[in-house]
């Protein structure tokens, strides 16, 4: 309901990019969630409620064209030690080639230019 949270543990929207003098204490990987319920790689059923996300668009009747995710992804891992109540920050790494936010100063420079480039 309006301006509630749809899913307890969908709170990758809260990190925020670090201040100026802070760095990143988390990185975003992307994860797919497996679709197979019993193999080597599997992600137990009953516990696929509490994956936090959904399909941004519903699933057609032919499916996505990875058929090997249950559910596509984004988690934070934490880059060292992350203390309680600590925010997590991670690098937003915008693109240095368009006009970027006054409050936005880049982590790494070289490193946003080879991730846009």
């Amino acid at each position: 309901e309006g301006g509630g949270l749809c899913h307890p543990l969908a709170l990758g929207h809260l990190a925020n990019h670090p201040p100026r003098g802070q760095r990143p204490n988390a990185a975003a990987l992307a994860y797919d969630f497996p679709s197979d319920t019993d193999g080597p790689t599997s992600f137990p059923e009953n516990l696929r409620p509490f994956i936090p996300n959904f399909h941004c668009k519903p699933p057609t009747l032919l499916g996505t064209p990875d058929r090997s995710a249950f559910m596509q992804s984004v988690v934070f891992v934490a880059t060292r030690r992350i203390e309680h109540e600590e925010e997590i920050l991670i690098n937003y790494r915008f693109n240095p080639k368009f006009e970027l936010p006054k409050w936005y100063h880049p982590i790494d420079e070289e490193q946003d230019r080879r991730r846009w480039d």
